[in-house]
Parts: structure tokens; C-alpha cells; sequence
């Protein structure tokens, strides 16, 4: 099973390509232009270097589910699909 699992992971730069089109997405597209009062730009700027640094896909998802609470909306987490972790 392990193996199984190792296989399934999510390679680094598959990671950042996953971040910046999930970051150009929000960016190009959310409802809000100013994204709640958020600075998206400066999210961008916190959280590639943590996810280029995310030790497994468990941390990866992670780090998406507190950057999107920082829009302080609850639509992109429940719609976005990166909930399910595992």
C-alpha cells in the first residue's frame, strides 16, 4: 500500500503548477475584485514558497485550505475540490 501511495503523490513542480493555476484562476476570476479587502498578490508571494517547500500532498492541500480562508469565503474551499485529502 505504501507504494501505492507513493506512486499517487503529487511531484514538487506538479505542486506549483497546481498553486499558480488555482492562484491565476481566483485572481482572473473570483466574484469579489477586491477580494474581500485581501492583497491576493501578497498571498501569492507567502505561499509559493511554502508550497514549493510541502514535505507531502497532505501538507500541500493543507496550505490551499488556509490560503483560501484568507478570501474569508467559504465557496472556494467547498467548491474547489481540494477538501478530500487522503
Amino acid at each position: 500500500m505504501a507504494a501505492a501511495e507513493a506512486d499517487s503523490s503529487l511531484s514538487r513542480q506538479e505542486r506549483i503548477e497546481i498553486f499558480e493555476d488555482v492562484w491565476k484562476t481566483i485572481n482572473e476570476q473570483y466574484y469579489d475584485p477586491s477580494f474581500h479587502g485581501v492583497d491576493w498578490r501578497q498571498v501569492h508571494e507567502r505561499y509559493r514558497p511554502r508550497i514549493e517547500a510541502a514535505k507531502d500532498d497532505v501538507e500541500f492541500y493543507s496550505l490551499f485550505e488556509v490560503m483560501l480562508a484568507e478570501l474569508r469565503d467559504a465557496h472556494p474551499r467547498r467548491d474547489s475540490g481540494l477538501r478530500h485529502v487522503g
